[in-house]
């Protein structure tokens, strides 16, 4: 097997180091991308993806695009007031793939009756147990009447729902 010279090596990488540095730069864009893209889709999926809404009406969960916002038009109509029944749910439970009837806390989410039309988009609260609920919206226990503000500790809730579960489980948000 012939050897390659020291020089002709050094002539060729010259001559193609332009070449190189283009492929090793479009390799970088593409791993890039594709771990942007992993990471994106790893984190989010129930932002963007479906989630529970409750019947204020009937007590009864359905699915619905999340992008509709917290406060949605139910199967059974409005509420007497006119205002629109359904309402997100955020329930959490010591194991993935339940759902919201049999978990261990179910929060519902409202948009707040003084907010605008169209408000200024704000990001959910990431916490180690996954997004929270958007400052600005009114809160509650399922098992609750009263709503309250943004204000109300979901996540200290959430930590109440850890020590309910069994030693190396997570609460983990019930997306369907």
């Amino acid at each position: 097997m012939p050897r390659i010279a020291s020089e002709d090596l050094l002539q060729w990488y010259a001559s193609n180091r332009i070449w190189l540095a283009l492929g090793l730069c479009l390799i970088g864009g593409v791993v890039l991308l594709w771990s942007v893209r992993s990471l994106v889709g790893s984190t989010t999926p129930e932002l963007y993806g479906e989630g529970w809404y409750y019947d204020l009406n009937t007590g009864e969960y359905f699915v619905q695009r999340i992008e509709y916002g917290p406060t949605i038009d139910a199967p059974s109509g409005a509420l007497p007031t006119g205002e629109p029944a359904g309402v997100r749910v955020w329930a959490f439970a010591c194991q993935p793939g339940v759902h919201p009837a049999d978990a261990e806390l179910v929060v519902l989410e409202a948009a707040h009756p003084a907010a605008t039309a169209d408000p200024p988009p704000v990001p959910a609260h990431q916490s180690r147990f996954g997004p929270i609920v958007p400052i600005g919206s009114l809160t509650r226990r399922i098992d609750e009447e009263n709503w309250s503000p943004r204000g109300l500790d979901l996540e200290a809730m959430i930590e109440e729902v850890f020590i309910r579960c069994a030693q190396g489980q997570t609460p983990t948000l019930c997306i369907p």
